[in-house]
């Protein structure tokens, strides 16, 4: 498990398949961030990566990878509304990590399709790669702080939103 972010261990159950074990992340509430909307979202992501992890037939999985990155395309788009109503300081670092994350994915599908069902294993290595070393630490700091800022008004730095007329009691977040 070395290379997990700290905090990570709890959320994690292996599973065997053909080539040894996988990795396979299972949603923990403590993965919440309290707006209501992105945790829905969240979840959702956790489901469609379980439906490709568990995927045995080699000739379903470039259909999976393309619905999966669909939904990469759906979050990012959501979120990025959220910084613009919350007037988001950290919005540019934010849409940069999901930019990264989404080529990541046009990669995989461009290998996957190119490499045949030989592929498999490689989309399940994939996918606990970016369980492990994306998604979870994704939500643990950059959605995290993002809904800190949602929330409150305000990131660690002090840069608030108040300035802008803001108002962050937003109907989403469920309290």
């Amino acid at each position: 498990m070395q290379g997990l972010p700290c905090g990570i261990i709890p959320f994690i159950v292996l599973m065997e398949y053909a080539e040894g074990w996988a990795v396979s992340m299972v949603w923990d509430d403590v993965l919440l961030t309290g707006v209501g909307d992105v945790d829905e979202q969240h979840k959702e992501i956790f489901r469609r990566l379980e439906l490709l992890k568990n995927q045995r037939d080699p000739a379903r999985i470039p259909s999976l990878i393309r619905y999966f990155e669909q939904y990469l395309f759906t979050h990012a788009n959501d979120e990025q509304k959220l910084f613009e109503t919350a007037a988001y300081s950290q919005a540019g670092i934010h849409t940069s990590h999901h930019s990264y994350c989404i080529r990541q994915f046009i990669l995989l599908r461009e290998e996957l399709m190119a490499g045949g069902n030989a592929s498999l294993v490689v989309a399940y290595r994939e996918v606990d790669n970016f369980m492990d070393e994306w998604f979870l630490q994704h939500v643990r700091q950059y959605d995290m702080e993002f809904a800190y800022f949602y929330k409150y008004g305000a990131d660690e730095a002090g840069v608030t939103n108040a300035a802008n007329g803001v108002n962050n009691q937003k109907e989403i977040i469920q309290v």
